[in-house]
């Protein structure tokens, strides 16, 4: 359990390698499930899932 910021970093080092391009990374939504499996090398298995929340899902406005 982290926040988005953790997530995005780690999406970012995992998808690009560096934290150059993290402003490209988009946001998860607030208490979604990610997961992430490390093997010797780090693999995004899930990110963003949210159907749990059903109506609570947050949306953070498109020019953030």
């Amino acid at each position: 359990a982290t926040h988005a910021t953790p997530i995005r970093v780690m999406q970012s080092l995992v998808e690009t390698g560096g934290l150059d391009e993290m402003e490209n990374i988009p946001w998860v939504s607030n208490a979604s499930v990610n997961i992430f499996e490390y093997d010797g090398n780090w693999k995004i298995v899930s990110l963003s899932l949210d159907s749990h929340l059903a109506e609570l899902k947050t949306v953070l406005p498109k020019n953030v």
